[in-house]
């Protein structure tokens, strides 16, 4: 006579796991993002328009978080994201994000283009990725290289850079439309 009934291994390795997920930190940290606590800040782009201020007249408009951009901005041109170009198929600079319609660019020479193309625009994008990420490091020599006036706007989560020169010789008609020249 048998009192206690065997377990199989199913309910074991159930027993097994929940242990070990109860006692990791990955599997803490996945359950508080489930419940949607922790979750990294993204910043407030509700003061965006008055820190662009005259400068959403500009001819052209990058910005690095799209859906902040649009909800807070307005229209933009080019995407500035490794990440949203990891998503396009195939993965390429200037292809274009079916989400928003706009290009997506993320190398050196793409950003490189862009300012060739467009001496005379605005980007639109956080404290965080211009400073802490290093973004500043890279395109600061990109605008300065070419003679561009440069300034700078910042107030919490927002911050623009607004550049200015003379159109140069670029071959910009291989570009994504939203960023040829003549359009």
């Amino acid at each position: 006579l048998r009192l206690i009934p065997r377990a199989g291994p199913a309910p074991l390795a159930a027993a097994a796991f929940m242990a070990v997920a109860l006692v990791t930190p990955f599997a803490q940290r996945s359950l508080t993002l489930a419940m949607g606590e922790g979750l990294p800040a993204r910043g407030d782009w509700s003061n965006a328009p008055a820190v662009i201020g005259d400068w959403i007249d500009a001819p052209f408009i990058a910005t690095t978080r799209e859906l902040h951009q649009i909800a807070h901005v307005g229209p933009y041109d080019i995407l500035i994201s490794r990440s949203r170009v990891t998503e396009l198929v195939p993965p390429q600079d200037f292809g274009i994000d079916v989400r928003t319609g706009r290009p997506v660019i993320s190398e050196p020479a793409s950003l490189a283009r862009m300012f060739d193309c467009r001496p005379d625009g605005l980007l639109v994008t956080s404290p965080h990725w211009w400073e802490v990420e290093g973004h500043a490091d890279r395109l600061v020599p990109l605008i300065a290289a070419r003679g561009y006036d440069m300034t700078i706007r910042q107030a919490g989560a927002v911050l623009a850079v607004r550049w200015q020169g003379a159109p140069g010789a670029a071959e910009c008609q291989t570009l994504a439309p939203a960023v040829s020249a003549g359009d």
